[in-house]
């Protein structure tokens, strides 16, 4: 994969980030709840390949929406600023979950998770995911409960920004 890594406004980069995310989400018929960004990651920069970055999340929004009911699935988003150089993205759903003997191989390669819902896909997604963030510095992880749904964090390195 080639990267094509740019300094953002962090603020205004999660700012689209979330306009874009809204989009996707509703045409699919799904509710969405936009992260709240707080006034103080104006205060920071991060270092990151906008495409790529889009290329994740448009996976995990693809993938939440397979995994919730049209109508009444809400996928949602939330950030937090962890000190002292890093952003915590949350991205979850209400959906189907994921069960505890599946959550660990969700990031290998060619992995279908066996279910009761039937859903298409190659298995290579959110291997591609953590591809993408560890190729910036970061980290994600899942939690899930079956019938109650996923949260996926997605940890970045951030920079304070020079006055």
């Amino acid at each position: 994969m080639n990267f094509d890594v740019k300094e953002f406004h962090l603020n205004d980069w999660l700012t689209q980030l979330n306009k874009k995310c809204e989009l996707m989400i509703k045409q699919d018929n799904r509710l969405f709840e936009p992260m709240d960004i707080p006034e103080v990651l104006a205060n920071y920069t991060c270092l990151i390949d906008a495409e790529r970055m889009d290329q994740l999340f448009s996976n995990l929004i693809s993938n939440a929406v397979k995994h919730t009911e049209e109508n009444t699935g809400i996928i949602s988003f939330n950030v937090t600023l962890l000190e002292p150089n890093q952003v915590l993205i949350q991205v979850s759903d209400n959906g189907f979950g994921i069960d505890k003997e599946n959550l660990p191989f969700i990031f290998d390669r060619f992995f279908k998770r066996t279910s009761l819902t039937e859903v298409d896909g190659t298995g290579l997604g959110l291997p591609i995911v953590k591809q993408i963030v560890a190729s910036h510095h970061g980290d994600i992880w899942a939690e899930s409960e079956e019938n109650e749904g996923t949260i996926f964090y997605i940890l970045l390195p951030i920079n304070k920004r020079e006055e």
